[in-house]
């Protein structure tokens, strides 16, 4: 079987064995089907464990929720999508308003006409208030252009959204 020849280390075995019987085979039906891989499953296994504790339900009772059991009846996403799908649901699941907050900020962001060649990013988990601006330039002239592109940026009201998110202001009036 699949579990077979992956030789699953004995953390997992272990993190595994110390569940009842009934989580025991919805994870093992989920590791199967899906092909997870081993640091898939701890990651997987370590969030349905903190939202059994959160919530008082089971690894079983996540596992069949409608959420997850429609993407695993959809026969037109390959296993790999499949297996992303559950991972960010459970993700979702276990971090509900980070996941919030990251889906917002990437809304906004969209919504930014930022310069071609320009990265502006924010801490991968938000716990920097502050964004960064990274970019290349050849020429002088490249340098200018930027610079007046990076002006305009500054003057965007998507821009102070942005800023409000991660510095956890959003829900203050602009």
């Amino acid at each position: 079987t699949y579990l077979a020849s992956h030789e699953l280390p004995m953390s997992v075995l272990e993190l595994v064995g110390n569940l009842d019987s009934n989580d025991r085979h919805a994870l093992f039906t989920l590791i199967i089907e899906l092909r997870l891989g081993v640091n898939t499953i701890k990651e997987v296994l370590t969030h349905l464990d903190e939202i059994v504790l959160r919530e008082g339900s089971s690894i079983t009772q996540i596992l069949n929720s409608e959420q997850i059991q429609h993407v695993l009846a959809d026969d037109n996403l390959p296993g790999p999508q499949k297996a992303e799908q559950v991972r960010r649901i459970i993700r979702t699941l276990r971090y509900p308003q980070f996941t919030e907050l990251e889906q917002r900020y990437n809304r906004v962001c969209q919504q930014l006409p930022i310069p071609k060649g320009v990265r502006v990013q924010a801490d991968r988990f938000f716990e920097d208030d502050r964004l960064s601006v990274a970019f290349q330039f050849q020429k002088p002239e490249d340098l200018q252009r930027i610079a007046e592109e990076l002006r305009e940026l500054a003057k965007q009201p998507e821009l102070s959204e942005v800023l409000k998110l991660i510095q956890g202001k959003a829900n203050e009036s602009v």
